[in-house]
């Protein structure tokens, strides 16, 4: 088997500036700081250095993305498990504490909770209201009852929060 014949590429991951020196560096295994170094020291010799550098700079290709894009998926698919796993874990105590902050609420709730059981309470007290008006209608009026039912309902709504 023939092996394909290595390419070079500006590098997208190792690069200062345009990253010719980090795709020189891979292309020909060599430390891209020592040809950083090469191409300052020929731009202090006689400035061939930034020319060199710009003509590679535009005339070798951009790392392709496939490589550098299974990179970031790979660490973007662990992130993302990370952070799955913990919002599962938050959800799962959210959803504890507002089972027992429901549970909580029912025991306190009680008898009034249900507006059947406060419907019926209220027909209830007018019709002792009733009995009363008609058993002794001296001692109970009807003018005061009215004011005072508002008065219980007003207070049991404050006092049921």
């Amino acid at each position: 088997m023939k092996e394909q014949p290595k390419k070079l590429y500006r590098s997208k991951k190792d690069r200062i500036i345009a990253g010719v020196c980090g795709g020189l560096g891979k292309h020909f295994n060599v430390d891209p700081v020592l040809l950083r170094i090469v191409f300052v020291a020929l731009t202090l010799i006689n400035g061939a250095g930034v020319i060199l550098y710009l003509i590679l700079a535009i005339i070798v290709p951009n790392e392709s993305n496939e490589k550098v894009t299974a990179d970031k998926k790979g660490k973007i698919k662990e992130i993302a498990e990370e952070v799955t796993k913990g919002a599962q874990s938050v959800a799962g105590e959210v959803a504890k504490e507002a089972k027992s902050l429901a549970s909580e609420l029912q025991e306190k709730q009680g008898w009034f909770s249900d507006k059947r059981n406060l419907l019926g309470i209220i027909i209830i007290l007018i019709g002792v209201v009733a009995l009363l008006d008609q058993v002794l209608p001296m001692v109970f009026n009807w003018n005061i009852f009215w004011p005072m039912l508002i008065i219980l309902v007003g207070v049991y709504i404050i006092f049921r929060k």
